[in-house]
């Protein structure tokens, strides 16, 4: 595991730098989220960023979808399912 860092730290050194460090609300989020089991790729934090990502995950799926067509029609010849298999070893 990677260093310890004081929440004091995270949420003030960049503001010599001239960047915002994290709020402390930010610091607890990543702190509960890196505590889990299995914690996320990605964290949005604060609702405005929420529903960014939302959104922003709407429309990649929307593309996605209106692309189906291409990216089924490269399959191999020993394509099986819907990929399931390959993103739960992912996860392993």
């Amino acid at each position: 595991m990677g260093e310890q860092v004081s929440e004091e730290r995270l949420c003030g050194e960049g503001a010599r730098h001239g960047v915002r460090g994290l709020r402390r609300g930010e610091v607890a989020g990543v702190r509960q989220a890196g505590g889990e089991k299995e914690p996320p790729l990605r964290l949005l934090l604060g609702s405005d960023s929420y529903a960014y990502g939302r959104g922003a995950w709407a429309g990649r799926l929307e593309e996605d979808e209106k692309w189906r067509y291409v990216s089924v029609s490269t399959d191999h010849d020993e394509a099986e399912g819907d990929g399931s298999r390959w993103l739960a070893d992912q996860r392993s």
